[in-house]
């Protein structure tokens, strides 16, 4: 197979199987437009290299075939789904993560201070 060939299924396969990244919230504003039209570009570029580079002509066939199939189109969907859910709690996720280390670093420098002053006053 000629590498055109397998490039041109690879596109198809991530055209089926890859979410976009970039909030269509992003694209409101012209700058935003930009910005998200152009991350959207490259992302996918990305997704197709990699494919590319990881699977060979015959899986890439293989996993078109059978995203061509009733469950392979239901099994889409639910990702679909998921990958939207996921998307959409990733802040939500973030803020939670980012406050944790943030306690999490408070307490070791207060720990810390208390053993200082302790120590400095024996």
């Amino acid at each position: 197979m000629q590498f055109d060939e397998k490039k041109e299924l690879v596109e198809k396969l991530v055209e089926l199987t890859v979410r976009d990244i970039v909030s269509e919230s992003d694209t409101l504003t012209k700058v935003g437009y930009k910005f998200a039209s152009r991350m959207k570009q490259k992302i996918r570029q990305e997704q197709v290299d990699l494919r590319l580079k990881h699977f060979a002509p015959e899986q890439i066939k293989a996993l078109l075939n059978f995203y061509d199939t009733a469950m392979g189109k239901s099994i889409l969907e639910n990702q679909s789904k998921i990958d939207h859910e996921i998307a959409s709690n990733v802040s939500i996720i973030s803020h939670e993560v980012h406050h944790q280390v943030v306690e999490d670093i408070q307490s070791e420098i207060l720990q810390k201070n208390a053993e200082r002053s302790s120590q400095s006053d024996t």
